[in-house]
């Protein structure tokens, strides 16, 4: 029985110790949000999890649909396709990975008609170009 004391009495201790710097570590407006009296660290750290978990499917969402929707607009070959991958790299860290055929469609699908004859030409390749290929053939035909 002392020994269960001993190890709630330093439980309770390092989670005064915890709790604490870990709300000091966090935005006002998360603070706000998440906080609660009468938690357990683990409370707080589960509550802080929950707001970013929430705010990742969204964000998930964001990115894809920009992603889908991108276009080359006034960038270079070199930038449009790095926003693209970039996009797609930021989608994977989020455990939403893009298919590399995917990728392929969404950077042929936003280039100006005067890329339209290699677009088609690279859509019926087989097997189908791969992301760096794609960016490779759009670089040498820079119309």
């Amino acid at each position: 029985m002392l020994l269960l004391l001993i190890i709630v009495s330093e439980w309770d201790r390092l989670d005064s110790i915890v709790k604490p710097w870990l709300h000091s570590t966090l935005s006002t407006s998360l603070l706000q949000m998440i906080f609660k009296k009468k938690v357990i660290t683990y409370e707080v750290w589960r509550n802080i999890e929950k707001v970013f978990q929430d705010n990742k499917v969204n964000k998930i969402i964001q990115i894809d649909n920009e992603l889908r929707n991108i276009t080359m607009g006034n960038f270079t070959i070199t930038e449009y396709c790095n926003r693209i991958k970039n996009l797609a790299d930021f989608l994977d860290n989020m455990d939403a990975k893009v298919l590399g055929a995917n990728l392929v469609a969404y950077t042929l699908n936003g280039l100006p008609p005067k890329f339209r004859y290699i677009a088609t030409s690279i859509s019926l390749r087989h097997p189908l170009s791969t992301f760096w290929d794609t960016q490779s053939i759009l670089t040498k035909e820079k119309l």
